[in-house]
């Protein structure tokens, strides 16, 4: 039976984190789901003196974020050789194509837009938990 890895949810508003979380859960995840409220906590969680005891196989990390934003904990996950090829999915309000390109150009394995409509995005959330954790052969194999 394989292992379940962590996945490190980085978000700063609390009712969306609650959201994401029940959305991970209705998918039928049971990955464990760490939360950070800022960059520097989730970097901290990653590669702090005190990082988690656990191994983590994918960050969801939001773009606008206090401390630290999310492309610079990216830039940080990845400039790390230990988390180089960790899977970072970016979530944001933005649609903005500055933004889906700087989070690609900065390694980011995907880009999605939190949609206004909360069905949408809870959709979209279980389509996320369930690729990364169910489907891709690539992120069961780097655990």
């Amino acid at each position: 039976m394989d292992e379940l890895f962590s996945i490190l949810l980085v978000e700063d508003d609390e009712a969306h984190a609650l959201f994401i979380e029940r959305g991970l859960r209705k998918a039928g995840l049971a990955n464990p789901i760490v939360h950070a409220s800022d960059g520097e906590e989730a970097l901290a969680m990653l590669m702090g003196p005190r990082a988690l005891p656990v191994t983590v196989g994918l960050v969801l990390l939001d773009i606008r974020l206090p401390k630290i934003d999310g492309p610079d904990v990216l830039k940080k996950i990845r400039s790390s050789e230990r988390f180089s090829k960790l899977p970072v999915v970016m979530l944001s309000t933005s649609n903005e194509r500055k933004d889906i390109q700087g989070c690609l150009e900065l390694g980011a394995n995907s880009y999605v837009t939190k949609p206004i409509d909360s069905a949408e995005f809870l959709e979209h959330v279980r389509g996320i938990g369930v690729y990364w954790t169910k489907v891709d052969r690539l992120t069961k194999s780097r655990g």
